[in-house]
């Protein structure tokens, strides 16, 4: 018996770790339509700048979307109130039309390693914001966005 409650502290030890996440959160896109308007935010608050943090975007898409990647703009807004913009390109499929990611018969998933091992430089209140920036002003077959703020392993 006391071999089956090791093996039970054991399992539940091992399947418990993993990242902590300070944020996990999808956003939806409105009937898989998304426009040049509909900008998805998400809040952070951090408050240790002495560790490191994984950034990570996941883009769930229809596999009867039409292309191989999505172009995005991703806004950063700090604490300070100083603001910064990137494009991004997100690969979905390749030049053959195979999808990246994983895929069931409807759906793919692909995940965005956006930023790793980094620090932010000041604590406070962070917004993310993403904007599809394609040339269709309707993007079809973006199901949803989410967003993944953990820290990172690097600091063990």
């Amino acid at each position: 018996m006391k071999n089956i409650f090791c093996l039970f502290i054991l399992s539940t030890l091992m399947f418990s770790c993993g990242p902590e996440f300070l944020i996990d959160e999808q956003r939806q896109i409105d009937s898989d339509v998304w426009q040049y308007e509909d900008i998805k935010s998400f809040d952070v608050t951090i408050s240790d700048v002495n560790v490191n943090y994984n950034l990570h975007l996941i883009v769930n898409h229809s596999t009867e979307y039409d292309y191989e990647n999505v172009y995005m703009k991703i806004h950063t807004h700090f604490p300070t109130k100083e603001k910064r913009e990137e494009q991004i390109t997100i690969q979905l499929s390749d030049k053959r039309g195979n999808w990246q990611g994983k895929c069931n018969a409807s759906s793919c998933k692909v995940k965005v390693y956006l930023l790793e091992n980094f620090k932010f430089p000041e604590s406070g209140n962070y917004k993310f914001l993403f904007e599809q920036f394609t040339r269709d002003a309707e993007l079809r077959g973006i199901e949803n966005i989410q967003l993944q703020l953990f820290k990172s392993e690097a600091n063990s």
